[in-house]
């Protein structure tokens, strides 16, 4: 059984008035979750609704697509969103749904629409080379990556596997379904090489919710 919702009463009496979480969205998830008054997990993205003119955000400056926001994961995947009256102009409620597109959490969508073209393989220009191939990713991980990388990877001058710091920045920040099924296995790789400051820590906190990557070879 789905464990009961909290009130709005409820949730205030241990966080404070809701007309002052406007603009914490993700402070006051965190808090709601820290304090169990709901089990799941607080996460962080994009709020891709519409905005009312009168509402808290409608009233300031934003993005014309997209504004930052925080809501709680629930275990059934459903969205807790405590803030939500803050787009809709309405007064505070809590509100649980099924995420239809309106939350976009670690903002993979607007990287999406900013991705560039692979880089290919410069080892002048490219930074420091990595190995970041079979002998260290489980081969269908490594066959995604290839599949990623430019057209012409295989034709450089470098040994099977090697990639660029620029290539692991950009492979660290595509969208996260643009790695999938393999984003936990190609993300503990990127950290195993010492680049994990390079990837999204909200895409990196969901590969670590979703279940530990495929088993890395040993290839001492």
């Amino acid at each position: 059984m789905r464990k009961r919702m909290p009130t709005l009463r409820q949730v205030e009496r241990v966080l404070g008035p809701a007309e002052l979480w406007a603009g914490r969205c993700y402070e006051v998830a965190c808090s709601c979750v820290g304090e169990g008054l709901v089990a799941g997990t607080a996460v962080y993205g994009h709020w891709l609704g519409e905005v009312s003119p009168e509402s808290y955000f409608g009233r300031r400056p934003t993005h014309p697509d997209f504004v930052r926001h925080g809501w709680v994961l629930l275990p059934d995947r459903r969205v807790f969103d405590l803030t939500r009256w803050a787009f809709t102009g309405e007064r505070p409620y809590l509100y649980v749904v099924v995420n239809r597109g309106e939350y976009d959490e670690g903002g993979n969508l607007l990287r999406k629409r900013l991705l560039r073209p692979p880089p290919g393989f410069d080892r002048v220009e490219g930074g420091r080379v990595y190995l970041l191939g079979e002998a260290v990713l489980p081969s269908s991980a490594w066959s995604r990556v290839e599949e990623l990388l430019p057209d012409d990877y295989c034709e450089g001058d470098h040994s099977p596997g090697e990639v660029t710091e620029a290539q692991v920045l950009w492979l660290a920040n595509l969208p996260y379904d643009a790695l999938e099924p393999h984003a936990g296995a190609i993300y503990s790789c990127i950290r195993a090489i010492g680049c994990g400051a390079l990837i999204p820590i909200d895409n990196l906190r969901r590969a670590e919710r979703e279940g530990p990557p495929p088993e890395r070879r040993n290839h001492g």
